[in-house]
């Protein structure tokens, strides 16, 4: 059978609340031909919908429960985070599937695939990447996208709105979205591929500190801004028609747009362990001022500093201690029953069990209870829609990052999981420029067209993803694949006409490298997600 050629579009946070009244409006009228001519529809997002476990879910076909891909910065088991990259991902890729089959594929900027790995192609890593020192595989492609393109940027953070205000702000996310549509055109036009995928996360951090720009019932809705961002949307639209045209050039059978998850505004950041706090099940040390005034002076510098002047000040280990212990020394565990130690879209919260924590104090016979007294304490707050058990809401699992209880808040409402707790004060009013004023939200968008895709709604999800792609190109699926083919967006006859293998393949990766965790520290405060 013909390995039909695909392309893939990444549209980070894309929501069909923002998109469709844009390309009502015809703002995007590229983005509205592709609904018109092909299959459309909501795509659920991964719980909770993150970027980070998201992506890995479309890059793998399993839930966050089996990659253990939770959060950007995933629970340790011992109080702490680490910081999760490329080399956490524990089964193979599409790309990895892809190259193992003998075709060929081009990858440009999809999150969590730094640091970069061999594929039968080329590679440029995505969002946490931290510089172009290392950024693309092979290493000589980096060489030449820099001697085409010269200083080729990764992404735009919200820091430059905080420093420069919304006319610079927007004007570097149109050059990011601008300089990527254009290596996209460049590398699928010069390199041969049957795979490829180009993603854009410009749309990410514009919804994150620009929702009030365009959300009438935001709070802090500011129409002055709606006409500027729409403008970024233009652009936007415009690099999606540039990216569709060289594909359809080349011979893509079937093109694909898709994000990772939605958006919704938010305007208040609840501190879930102040609610613990304040119900009895999070026990502090109590106020230490001069630990609070340094404390709240890291973060400051951290939000201010474009000069990197902390790090020449408090470099590498020595600052992590120092926020390590400023932190944990807030919390008395030896009383504390449960916890929330990362988690803003949705809150995470652990139970701190005896022989799991370092210092657990609630029996295993407990455990039960002790989770349904939480959720009876905190789902009447302020805030709070949904409160999940770690069954409920990613099934049976033994990954130890996965929390114990998943807090899923009201529309317009965020988490903290700082240790800095207050019985007094657990809710923050969110500023603009200073926080971010639009959140994710579980449903996200796709979109296809080509060769034997008929018109219409269609909803899916992105575990579904992954097995469609290998189903239309011919190529065995994983037997551990957890996703299923979506059958539904492709016309009788022809889906009909095509079989689904299911194969035994190993999901062992075979990947070595650093973490970067210093690196990803400072990329991840810029991007406000920590």
């Amino acid at each position: 059978m013909r390995k039909n050629k695909v392309l893939i579009i990444g549209i980070d946070g894309g929501t069909w609340r923002l998109l469709q009244p844009l390309m009502e409006e015809e703002f995007m009228p590229n983005l509205k031909a592709v609904t018109e001519e092909g299959a459309w529809g909501v795509l659920k997002s991964t719980i909770p919908p993150i970027t980070a476990p998201a992506w890995t879910t479309f890059m793998t076909g399993v839930s966050p429960a089996t990659h253990g891909i939770v959060e950007f910065n995933n629970y340790d088991g011992k109080y702490g985070t680490y910081f999760v990259t490329n080399a956490s991902i524990k089964y193979k890729t599409i790309w990895e599937l892809a190259s193992e089959q003998g075709l060929r594929i081009i990858s440009i900027n999809v999150p969590m695939t730094y640091p970069p790995y061999p594929v039968r192609g080329y590679m440029i890593t995505g969002m946490l990447t931290p510089d172009t020192s290392r950024f693309t595989y092979p290493p000589s492609l980096g060489e030449e996208i820099l001697e085409e393109f010269g200083d080729y940027r990764i992404l735009t953070t919200g820091k430059v709105y905080l420093l420069h205000g919304l006319d610079r702000f927007l004007q570097e996310l149109n050059k990011t979205v601008i300089t990527r549509a254009d290596v996209a055109a460049y590398l699928f036009s010069s390199k041969e591929w049957d795979l490829a995928m180009v993603h854009f996360y410009s749309s990410d951090m514009a919804q994150h500190f620009l929702y009030h720009c365009i959300d009438p019932e935001h709070p802090h809705y500011d129409p002055s801004c709606r006409e500027k961002i729409y403008g970024f949307y233009r652009t936007l639209d415009r690099a999606i028609a540039q990216v569709l045209e060289v594909s359809e050039k080349r011979g893509a059978s079937l093109k694909i747009l898709l994000s990772d998850h939605g958006f919704t505004r938010v305007h208040t950041t609840i501190l879930l362990n102040s609610l613990l706090l304040k119900h009895g099940f999070f026990v502090s040390r109590g106020k230490n001022p001069a630990k609070e005034l340094l404390w709240k002076g890291i973060k400051f510098l951290r939000r201010l500093d474009f000069l990197n002047l902390n790090r020449l000040i408090l470099r590498g280990e020595r600052r992590e201690k120092l926020l390590s212990s400023i932190q944990i020394g807030n919390v008395d565990f030896s009383a504390t029953k449960a916890f929330s130690i990362n988690g803003w879209v949705y809150g995470n919260i652990y139970i701190n069990l005896k022989g799991r924590e370092p210092q657990g104090i609630v029996g295993k016979e407990d455990y039960y209870k002790l989770r349904e007294e939480i959720r009876g304490a905190l789902q009447e707050e302020e805030g709070i829609k949904e409160i999940l058990t770690k069954e409920e809401a990613f099934g049976e699992t033994e990954s130890s990052s996965v929390p114990d209880l998943l807090v899923i808040p009201e529309e317009g409402y965020g988490f903290s999981p700082s240790f800095m707790v207050s019985k007094k004060k657990a809710y923050f009013k969110n500023k603009v420029r200073a926080d971010h004023t639009g959140s994710h939200h579980i449903d996200g968008i796709w979109a296809v067209i080509g060769e034997g895709v008929k018109k219409g709604r269609v909803d899916a999800n992105i575990i579904d993803l992954l097995p469609t792609i290998l189903w239309y190109m011919g190529l065995p699926i994983p037997d551990y694949v957890e996703g299923k083919v979506v059958r539904e967006a492709f016309r009788e006859e022809f889906s009909r006409g095509r079989e689904e293998k299911r194969a035994k393949i190993s999901p062992q990766r075979d990947l070595t490298g650093k973490t970067y965790r210093e690196d990803l520290e400072e990329r991840l405060h810029d991007l406000g997600y920590l």
